[in-house]
């Protein structure tokens, strides 16, 4: 942010931490609302169990290939 002094923009930053702050803090509603439509929904949440499976083989591909190139270092 740009402030006319040192003065005036730490008076602002305060400020803006205060609106910031709950927003990180405090998750939105809208979250929850797209969980519940994908938990109710068959087709949604089996698509989501697939995503699901593909996401947790890929962490478990790239551990692997982390492991793989570390223990080659040795």
């Amino acid at each position: 942010m740009v402030c006319k002094n040192a003065d005036v923009a730490s008076k602002v930053e305060s400020q803006l931490k205060l609106v910031i702050r709950p927003m990180y803090l405090n998750p939105s509603i809208h979250g929850a609302s797209i969980v519940a439509t994908i938990l109710k929904d068959r087709d949604l949440f089996n698509e989501w169990t697939i995503e699901l499976k593909e996401m947790a083989d890929r962490i478990i591909s790239m551990r692997l290939q982390l492991f793989e190139s570390l223990h080659a270092k040795d």
